[in-house]
């Protein structure tokens, strides 16, 4: 059977042409407690973890509490490098199409669940893609996985809450993925899963213009352009990327010093990271009901790939979203 997961995002014409996703830095989304981290966490877990691996660690009362919050800057510092890819279960969510898709005159894009959506993810021994797997911090893991809801914040008192699987396993791994995967009851209508990526390897950056950035484009031939002192960087499919992180070829490494320098003066809130999609993983394009039929047609005539079309249509009967195929 099939299985497919769903983006709801505004419509944007270059899409039909190229296709990318977004990756979202975590002071950009609209969780005010999304990947937060707090002294108290930092401390019961350190503890916990302490306890775990039979570690006995000396703090001097004097110097704890600045110790603590020297964990909890490394900690925020971390996480401040990744990239979060929010998809659902549902494209049927009245909600969802009402936030996410502007007020239903955007798109739910159907994605394949059997392997990355990635442009340039390699196929491996069992025949799925990948690209960017699980990191040893639990930091990333390109494969989608379930959020969790909760009425109260990970809390940390329990030892199974942060030892590792394998006490060769990174201590910090298991608090780190449940900060990442972890919503209020709030947003559990969402039946969110999430894609987790480094920002740094992102094809696309839209961010403030620099000299700077300028000037490492034209020194290494990157494709860039400039409106409106704003400056798109587009990097070409894999430039940067080594299946095998133990191994990097030379010519390899030079590119992901590129893109790291680039993604370094690009830091900001209103910088946007793109990822660039596999157009054979995208197997649907769901219309929002507000999206008028010229620009359907539009779109038709554009598009790069064969995906199957349809468009909601609000129910007659009931306050619900019904599908039809175009």
């Amino acid at each position: 059977m099939q299985h497919f997961l769903y983006k709801y995002t505004k419509l944007r014409e270059d899409f039909f042409v190229e296709p990318f996703i977004r990756a979202t830095q975590i002071e950009s989304l609209n969780d005010p407690f999304e990947v937060k981290v707090t002294l108290q966490q930092i401390i019961k877990a350190r503890m916990a973890s302490n306890t775990f691996h039979g570690v006995k660690e000396e703090f001097d009362e004097e110097n704890f509490e600045y110790m603590m919050d020297e964990f909890l800057a490394l900690s925020q510092q971390d996480l401040s490098e990744i990239g979060i890819i929010s998809l659902t279960e549902d494209p049927m969510n009245t909600l969802m199409w009402s936030h996410y898709a502007d007020e239903h005159r955007g798109i739910a894009v159907q994605l394949r669940a059997n392997g990355s959506f990635f442009e340039g993810a390699i196929a491996d021994t069992n025949g799925v893609r990948n690209k960017y797997r699980e990191d040893y911090s639990g930091l990333v893991n390109e494969v989608p996985q379930v959020v969790s809801y909760r009425k109260n914040r990970p809390q940390f008192d329990f030892i199974e809450e942060v030892s590792a699987k394998d006490r060769g396993d990174y201590p910090h791994k298991k608090f780190n993925q449940q900060l990442i995967y972890t919503k209020a009851n709030d947003w559990i209508y969402e039946k969110e899963r999430r894609s987790v990526v480094y920002l740094f390897d992102a094809d696309r950056v839209v961010c403030d213009v620099s000299d700077e950035i300028v000037e490492i484009c034209k020194k290494h031939n990157i494709e860039h352009s400039i409106e409106k002192m704003r400056i798109e960087v587009n990097f070409p499919t894999n430039f940067g990327y080594s299946p095998n992180v133990l191994d990097v070829p030379e010519e390899v490494y030079a590119q992901q010093e590129i893109k790291r320098d680039i993604y370094s003066l690009s830091r900001d809130k209103n910088a946007l990271y793109f990822f660039k999609m596999s157009k054979d993983m995208i197997t649907a394009i769901i219309f929002g009901c507000n999206v008028d039929e010229k620009t359907i047609e539009r779109i038709k005539k554009k598009l790069t790939w064969e995906p199957e079309l349809y468009m909601m249509e609000p129910s007659i009967d009931a306050f619900d979203l019904e599908i039809k195929k175009l």
